[in-house]
């Protein structure tokens, strides 16, 4: 699924009452997202938003910026599309922590999971 397929299945999402999964899988990038009506880290309601679920780079791939352009692609078409926040979930890697706080995350201390990022999209 390239960009175009991307945004055809947040479009899809934007008005659904449900979260709704997908596989993002362009390898060597796989990205498992959720998105529709989440438990917003900013102001403890429900909002249309975006969620980073899981994240895989093969190895002779780390580093080259693949998930960057990916999550800069991606809050361009949530944007468009109205969505409020993009989340990441479960943040334990040092390497994921990096990349939060590079790409201006802020992380969820006033919950019960702060393992978790967000930013306002």
């Amino acid at each position: 699924m390239h960009r175009t397929g991307l945004e055809a299945w947040l479009r899809a999402q934007a008005n659904c009452r449900y979260q709704n999964s997908l596989w993002f899988d362009r390898r060597p990038l796989k990205v498992y997202l959720r998105a529709g009506p989440l438990k917003s880290y900013a102001g403890n309601c429900l909002i249309q938003g975006v969620r980073i679920a899981n994240v895989s780079v093969e190895t002779a791939h780390l580093r080259q910026g693949l998930l960057t352009k990916f999550v800069d692609n991606l809050l361009v078409s949530s944007r468009s599309l109205g969505y409020k926040e993009l989340q990441v979930e479960n943040v334990v890697s040092d390497e994921m922590l990096n990349f939060c706080r590079k790409c201006g995350f802020t992380r969820d201390a006033s919950s019960f999971d702060d393992l978790c990022f967000w930013k306002p999209i």
